[in-house]
């Protein structure tokens, strides 16, 4: 009984092992992609204003040349 019962203890614990393992990846990859999608958000907003900017150039019909992209926008 008492082999039997060690066996079933082993079992459940790597079950709890390899779901644990599981999630901590899991967790890992959301939090990449978390800061992925950061990272495109402030790009956007960026090129955003940087377009808004340069609408309101060609609309107050200012001359050549265009505002300049903030930096590291074009890189």
């Amino acid at each position: 009984m008492s082999e039997r019962l060690d066996g079933v203890l082993a079992m459940i614990l790597a079950v709890v092992a390899a779901v644990g393992a599981w999630l901590s990846g899991r967790s890992k990859r959301i939090r990449e992609l978390e800061a992925r999608v950061e990272e495109l958000e402030a790009t956007n907003r960026a090129q955003w204003l940087y377009i808004q900017d340069l609408i309101n150039h060609i609309y107050r019909g200012k001359p050549a040349p265009p505002p300049p992209p903030p930096e590291g926008l074009l890189t």
